[in-house]
Formats: structure tokens, sequence, C-alpha cells
């Protein structure tokens, strides 16, 4: 794989390699249309993308980007700009940005990168607005430009260009353009965020909705033409996710037609949650407990029992344990060969919910 740094040049590693560092904004490329950010602080340019540590970013041919680490596995189709604290990575055109500069990365080993950038739409130099509006009419006999009120009764002498309105003389109005597309997807443990776009400026979408589907679970949601993103919750951790993207409109002849628009994959995050006793001595018991960031609780109470009676109770410390180094703690203790840590009362908005974690150990 090769490193690339921020003054443009690059160092080939070759052999096994580890990160170490991962605190220190780092880009790597791995390979044709692979490479890996390094960082404490990962986003997009919108926001809805943030995690941490590392993220593999793997394009296809034409630009769109798949997203992998230990919290996300999302597709997105539109182009992504991925930042840190240092850096910028426009990801379809492969480009790194730094302090204002950029470096093409496609001539490290080369692309099959096939992403064009879609010309900007061009507008009519001639376009009549409505009433209070502003006209803009290039006069090709001196080059100039005039700018013109709608509402203004004289037109300059110079001027001999008609603008026709295309509602008379019988000509026929032009439909106006409409869409739907799936801009990309981010995952946590028991959701998927969906961001969307809908333009249908003359309201012949029937519904848009989604289908989500993943073994035993099948959801139908109509999409709110107003916004731009749903989140699909109550999902299975670890799960992988088919989302279709579907439209029902009504056609010329008044019947009802539905078609497929887009679809993609996305699996939810695998929660690692874990906790053991790790020192026993004749009064303390002492432990270690790591809850997955992306497990919805907020608060519960670590339970100890001995030879299967309840002993001592405290509050789980929740925001410690979520940290990269977990909680270490201890609890007063009594002689007993059965050894059994519990946490318990587990509660998400106040409401309990199954957060099974537990550690054993035999004293003899």
């Amino acid at each position: 794989m090769y490193r690339i740094y921020m003054d443009g040049t690059v160092s080939k590693l070759t052999q096994n390699n580890s990160i170490s560092n991962i605190s220190e904004d780092q880009l790597y490329k791995l390979g044709d249309r692979k490479y890996m950010v390094i960082g404490n602080t990962i986003i997009n340019q919108t926001g809805a993308l943030s995690t941490q540590s590392y993220l593999l970013i793997l394009l296809d041919k034409a630009g769109n980007t798949y997203l992998l680490n230990h919290e996300l596995n999302s597709k997105t189709i539109n182009p992504m700009l991925i930042r840190t604290q240092t850096f910028e990575f426009d990801v379809a055109n492969e480009k790194l940005i730094y302090q204002g500069k950029e470096i093409d990365l496609k001539k490290i080993i080369g692309s099959t990168n096939n992403y064009v950038e879609p010309e900007e739409e061009k507008t009519e130099q001639n376009t009549a607005l409505g009433q209070g509006g502003t006209t803009i009419i290039q006069n090709n006999n001196n080059n100039q430009t005039n700018i013109q009120n709608n509402n203004q009764n004289n037109y300059q002498n110079n001027q001999n260009i008609n603008i026709s309105n295309s509602n008379n003389n019988g000509q026929e109005k032009t439909e106006l353009s409409r869409s739907v597309s799936l801009k990309g997807t981010s995952v946590g443990a028991n959701y998927i965020d969906v961001e969307y776009q809908i333009t249908d400026p003359e309201n012949k979408y029937q519904t848009v909705y989604l289908l989500v589907d993943g073994g035993e679970v099948s959801k139908n949601i109509a999409l709110d033409k107003d916004q731009t993103s749903y989140r699909i919750a109550d999902l299975v951790p670890n799960r992988e996710y088919k989302i279709t993207l579907t439209v029902k409109q009504v056609d010329e002849e008044g019947q009802v037609q539905e078609s497929v628009e887009d679809v993609v994959i996305a699996r939810t995050v695998k929660l690692e949650s874990s906790m053991s006793i790790t020192k026993i001595t004749g009064d303390t018991i002492s432990f270690h407990m790591k809850i997955d960031r992306n497990q919805n609780i907020d608060e519960a109470e670590l339970v100890l029992y001995l030879d299967g009676e309840e002993k001592e109770r405290m509050p789980v410390n929740i925001e410690q344990a979520m940290i990269n180094d977990g909680w270490y703690g201890s609890m007063p203790y009594t002689y007993g060969s059965n050894i059994l840590l519990k946490v318990e009362n587990a509660k998400s908005n106040g409401n309990e919910i199954t957060f099974d974690l537990q550690a054993k150990a035999k004293n003899y």
C-alpha cells in the first residue's frame, strides 16, 4: 500500500504493516480505487456520516462509493467529500485537498475510475420572468447585456429581440422534469438513515416509498416529498437489509404504474460489549466492562451474586464503559465459590430494554 503525505510525497509500504497511531490523520491508497482514511474524527460534507479511527473507501468505476469500518457498511451514489481535522478527500475525483491545494491520487499506480462530473445546466439567455422579475437580454449588435424589469413599459431602441410567451399561440407547454434518487445511507446498530431526493414540481408521483427487507423484518415506508432523509428504526444489529426505492405514478391513460428507481444494500452495526472479572482478593472483586458506543442504553445496574444470592448492587458508569478503554471498577466481596456479575435494569429513554451482559468466576 502507499501512504500519501500532505506535501504530495508518497511512501510505498510492503510486506505486513501495522498502523498503531490512529490519532494522527493519515491517508493510504491500498490499490486501484481503494483508500483508507485514519483519524480521530472522520465526517462527510453534510455531517450525515460521522465515525472515528479508520474508514475503508472503495469506489466502483462509475464513482459510487462504499464505506466500511467497525461502525459503517453503506453505499452512496453521489460524490462525497470526506473530512478529517487535517485534510479533505474528494472521493469521486480521487483528490487530496490540503490547505487549498489539490493532489491527484490517480497518478499513484493509476486508476480505472471513469467518473465524470456532470455539466452544469445552461440557462437560456432570453427568459421571460413573472411580474416584477428581471430579464437579461443579450444584444447581438453591440455585445452589451441589458437588464430590464418586466414591469418596464418602454423598451430601449437598441433591443430588437422579441420574447415569446410559451403559453400563447397554441404552443405546447414543456413538461417540468421530475426525479427520485437515493443519495446514501449511514448505519447504527438498530437503525439505517437514508438520504434521498424527490423532485416532483407537478405532483405527478402518487407515492414514493421504501421497501425494507432483512430476513423476518419487512417494512413499507412512505416518504415525505418535502424531506430529504428518513431513519429506518427498530432494526436488528449486524443484519443486512435490502432497501428499494419505489415510485407509484399515474400515466397519461389514468393507470397507476409502479417502478423501482434505486436499490441499496446496508448492514447494521454489530454490537460488541463485554465484561470480565479481572481480580479477586479477600474483600474485593475487580472487573472490566466495555459497552459498545452504538448500544442504545442510558442507565443500568451491576449486581453481584455469590452462590446464587444477591450481595451487592451499584450503578453502571455508562459513559466510562463506552470509551475506548472501558470501565475498570470494583465491588465489596465476601467469600463465595460461584461468582456472578450481571447487568440488570438497563433502560433507554426511561424504558426498560434487554441487555444481556454478565461475567462468571469460581473461587475454590
